[in-house]
């Protein structure tokens, strides 16, 4: 099999990019003209879109992260790891609670 250079490799990711934004300009389009017929604003559609394709590309690159990395991750580095975010969720859903508060 052939080695790609660093300009096709270039040429590749802008390419993969390209493709990226018309998939996810397409379905917003596509969910805000069925909304348009269902007669609600299109904005719905749109963010409606945003939220499924950000959802599924978040779940595909955790999916990837640990696949690659699960070897090199001990069970003393993923108790961290949880203990950290849980500390980071609480703070953020504290700061929402004071926030509605006052």
């Amino acid at each position: 099999m052939p080695e790609i250079g660093a300009h096709q490799l270039e040429v590749a990711e802008t390419l993969i990019g390209v493709g990226r934004f018309l998939i996810i300009f397409v379905a917003a389009r596509l969910l805000a003209e069925l909304l348009v017929r269902l007669q609600l604003p299109t904005i719905l559609g749109e963010l409606v879109a945003g939220v499924l394709i950000g959802g599924a590309l978040w779940w595909l690159f955790v999916s990837f992260a640990v696949s690659r990395f699960k070897a090199r991750i001990g069970e003393k580095t993923l108790d961290r790891v949880n203990r950290w975010t849980g500390l980071l969720i609480a703070a953020f859903g504290f700061a929402l609670l004071m926030e509605a508060l006052f």
